[in-house]
């Protein structure tokens, strides 16, 4: 949500780079807007959004703004991020 709010462009190459790294995206073809976008949306559908809160409850100053934590509500933000494609 602060990263969506506060850099709203996402750079697709560098996303990648770090997916790789990671072990979160494997294979020889590239990261597409489409393939993240994929990526994204199903992470958001399998997100425990309770577990979610409580996690990060002892970070966050004010406990009301969790109560909009939503799927929906992370799909609204998802949306919201330009993705920028260069290399």
């Amino acid at each position: 949500v602060w990263y969506a709010a506060n850099h709203p462009e996402l750079n697709l190459s560098h996303l990648e780079i770090r997916m790789r790294q990671s072990g979160h995206w494997k294979g020889n073809a590239p990261l597409s807007t489409d393939a993240f976008q994929s990526a994204l949306g199903e992470a958001i559908d399998a997100l425990d959004v309770e577990k979610a809160r409580r996690e990060v409850s002892p970070f966050v100053k004010d406990q009301a703004a969790l109560n909009l934590w939503s799927r929906e509500f992370f799909r609204d933000v998802a949306g919201r991020i330009r993705v920028v494609e260069s290399g």
